[in-house]
């Protein structure tokens, strides 16, 4: 498997940049009497462009449409997750294989569509070896891919259709007439027909969170209180010979390590076999992270084979056939059991692979199954889901315990076969994620048992199905091995302040431990909680235009009220799309087109509803874009 960097690409980087520029502005003057707008130019505000492009060119052919797509920053395309300067070191958490920017439907813009291994094979050095769909990549090279893709729609756009990319943060939305006005830093933008909105991770954690979580103050204390991003800040960040704690860790967590470490000159270099971190002389003396559990992520597993696997408890059939008997679904009562016996068979199953040549008979019972390993294996034991889920490590020796963790997980191989098939397993949720998915979306469980899920086990599941590739992990297990990142306070220390502004102390009452960071690193991600964790623009949309937060039965879900294509239910030519709409559905990756996809009939209504409407020059009883709101 290799790691591609973004030195293996040609200058397609510049190439991309220099189109870009060119349709970027500030401000922008409107040319035809339809517009739409976009709120984030990232992956999914792109995709929006492509979609709406391409479902206008085919059915509203020669008719004229401004598209105007707002973003914070001049990163179109890769947004700040997929940001082309980030370092190569913050690599990409699945193979690249699984990376692409296209849909296959029938209304196309753009006829030459590669995906990010074909984009590679095409642009990359003549000496590099063959790219393979197994590969990671630098996230840096996946923002390049993405900023290319959207590069080749612009290329495409007829001439009735216009794009303008406004470097602008929209503060709020509201209704004028039959049209929506969109107020910026720049000033008032009028005259849109439809609005997507695009926004990404863009929540905070309000006063409460901080609270709950006994960090007094620390939000206050800017020494103490830092951001992994963008990732070249810690890196800058004189922290030489200092101690470091890191709050959270997840993927955030790796990046931040990895900036403190090898971003600061430090080299992984391998020896027998095994990854030896050489120390630059800049990094911290010590890193402390610590979350909720203690508990780091699983290195990425290798998906399924689909050719031998197949789920037989947790399906679509089974699920469908629970909705049918139900008005709405118990997480725990309905679909757990299921799940569980589903980790129970298909950990039995890898098992016994390991010994049987052919596959298993399809008509053994689970509990037939089991017998059978249990008559090879002296110690099975049917898979035990919460044990897998939250294992329990001495608190006494809580490092080495996390370091020995580390190794079984990323190295399974060296462990026996019951060890190498529970740690497969770890690949299972992703199969199970998208049945569950369609049961969690549009309020089909219980108000309770949603509340359940989203508590008890979305992170849990994420944490062990979702975590960074094996060489990123291997760096982890490096750095706690030669002490400079320590586990003994990772398991929900005590966190306070002391001296005000200049420390912040980490202690343990139960392993007699204390431990005192000059700084606090943020690695958490916030969630959608509430009003005061949203956006500026959703905070108005709530309080002026009386949208509504989406309450299932008596959970506060965090999300807005909208209908089953994404339109906010109070105002319907406002739509969301990707992370916005977490609550009202599970997991919106990035990355992912097929996902919770509002786009396909946001864009195909879009044609529909305006396919007759008149082509006209711009309509003059709205100013000018480019006015500020003063003018």
């Amino acid at each position: 498997m290799k790691v591609w960097s973004s030195s293996s690409l040609t200058d397609i980087i510049s190439q991309n940049q220099r189109l870009l520029a060119s349709y970027i502005s500030e401000s922008y003057l409107p040319e035809s009497n339809f517009r739409v707008a976009i709120i984030g130019g990232g992956p999914k505000g792109s995709y929006a462009i492509e979609r709406l492009a391409s479902v206008w060119n085919t059915h509203c052919p020669g008719k004229f449409l401004d598209i105007v797509c707002f973003n914070l920053s001049a990163d179109f395309g890769s947004g700040p997750n997929y940001q082309t300067r980030q370092p190569d070191f913050l690599l990409m958490n699945y193979n690249l294989g699984k990376v692409d920017f296209w849909t296959d439907e029938p209304e196309q813009l753009v006829f030459d569509r590669p995906d990010l291994r074909e984009f590679l094979e095409r642009f990359k050095n003549e000496s590099e070896m063959e790219v393979d769909a197994e590969d990671y990549c630098s996230r840096a090279i996946t923002g390049v891919y993405l900023q290319y893709c959207l590069c080749k729609v612009i290329d495409a756009l007829p001439p009735n259709i216009r794009l303008h990319l406004v470097v602008d943060e929209v503060k709020s939305i509201s209704e004028i007439s039959d049209s929506l006005m969109l107020d910026t830093g720049s000033g008032m933008h009028f005259g849109f027909s439809e609005v997507m909105c695009c926004t990404g991770h863009s929540y905070r954690f309000g006063k409460e969170y901080d609270t709950r979580n006994s960090v007094k103050k620390i939000s206050d204390v800017s020494p103490l209180n830092q951001t992994v991003y963008p990732a070249e800040n810690l890196q800058k960040k004189d922290l030489k010979g200092k101690v470091v704690a890191i709050k959270g860790m997840g993927l955030t967590f790796v990046d931040a390590v990895l900036a403190l470490t090898e971003g600061k000159g430090g080299v992984f270099k391998r020896e027998n076999g095994s990854l030896r971190y050489m120390a630059s002389g800049k990094e911290p003396s010590e890193i402390l992270p610590f979350c909720r559990t203690g508990l780091p992520m699983i290195a990425r597993k290798e998906d399924f084979n689909s050719a031998d696997f197949s789920l037989r408890f947790f399906t679509e059939e089974t699920v469908q056939y629970l909705l049918s008997k139900h008005d709405k679904l118990d997480f725990k009562l309905h679909l757990l059991p299921f799940i569980q016996r589903e980790f129970r068979f298909q950990y039995v199953v890898h098992l016994l692979r390991f010994r049987c040549s052919k596959n298993i008979q399809p008509e053994k019972t689970l509990p037939e199954l089991e017998l059978y390993a249990s008559g090879i294996y002296p110690d099975f034991e049917p898979f035990d889901l919460e044990e897998f889920l939250s294992p329990e490590l001495p608190a006494l020796d809580f490092h080495n315990a996390v370091v020995n963790y580390l190794r079984q997980t990323v190295f399974p191989e060296n462990c026996n076969e019951m060890h190498q098939s529970k740690i497969a397993m770890s690949a299972l949720w992703r199969k199970i994620n998208p049945i569950l998915n369609t049961v969690y979306s549009f309020g089909k469980l219980t108000g309770e048992s949603q509340r359940y899920f989203d508590q008890h086990f979305y992170g849990r599941f994420q944490r062990v199905s979702f975590g960074p590739p094996k060489e990123n992990m291997e760096k982890i297990l490096a750095l706690a091995e030669v002490g400079l990142l320590q586990f003994d306070l990772a398991n929900k220390p005590k966190v306070s302040i002391k001296n005000q502004s200049t420390d912040v102390i980490l202690s343990h009452k139960q392993a007699s431990i204390s431990k005192s960071a000059v700084t606090l690193i943020d690695a958490r991600i916030p969630k959608s909680g509430g009003l005061a964790t949203q956006p500026e623009y959703i905070k108005k949309l709530v309080l002026q235009m009386k949208a509504s937060f989406f309450v299932n039965e008596k959970y506060k879900t965090g999300c807005l009220e909208i209908d089953q294509s994404g339109r906010l239910k109070k105002q319907k030519q406002i739509c969301f799309y990707g992370t916005p709409t977490e609550g009202w559905t599970l997991d919106n990756e990035s990355l992912s087109r097929a996902n919770n996809n509002f786009l396909s009939p946001w864009a195909n209504q879009i044609s529909k509803n305006y396919v007759n409407i008149k082509d006209s020059k711009v309509n003059t009883n709205y100013p000018l874009l480019d006015q500020g709101a003063n003018s």
